[in-house]
């Protein structure tokens, strides 16, 4: 199901980048915006039931809406460090800086990374950010 998920998010995609203005691309950005807006609720209403992985796995739906949106595929690492799962909180957060995510200071101040303090491959993602805030 989730790779027809993925092949339907993927047409809508292509659809919403033509270049010239058509229906079917005013139809798939809308669709695109409201499913994108839809999961993001979903994952804040699990996340405040400390729902922590399913809370990811929602907004992993969201990053195949938006998967150039560095602070969203932030956010999922952070999501994963909550529930304290290393793998998926490293991969996510490398993720998030392969697509442009600079903001060091955030990854300090957030507490979920606290237990991967430490941790090799955590220290290397917090030497390549420094400490410097994302000037966007």
């Amino acid at each position: 199901m989730l790779s027809r998920f993925n092949a339907a998010i993927e047409g809508l995609r292509k659809a919403a980048a033509a270049g010239t203005d058509s229906t079917n691309r005013r139809i798939a950005r809308r669709v695109l915006s409201g499913l994108s807006v839809q999961v993001y609720e979903e994952a804040q209403a699990l996340i405040a039931r400390n729902s922590f992985a399913m809370a990811a796995r929602e907004l992993e739906l969201a990053a195949a809406i938006r998967p150039d949106a560095p602070g969203l595929l932030f956010e999922i690492a952070s999501i994963y460090a909550r529930d304290r799962n290393k793998g998926r909180a490293l991969e996510w957060l490398n993720r998030a800086v392969a697509k442009g995510f600079k903001d060091g200071a955030r990854v300090e101040r957030d507490p979920a990374f606290t237990f991967l303090r430490g941790e090799e491959e955590f220290e290397s993602v917090r030497r390549r950010l420094g400490s410097g805030k994302d000037p966007g």
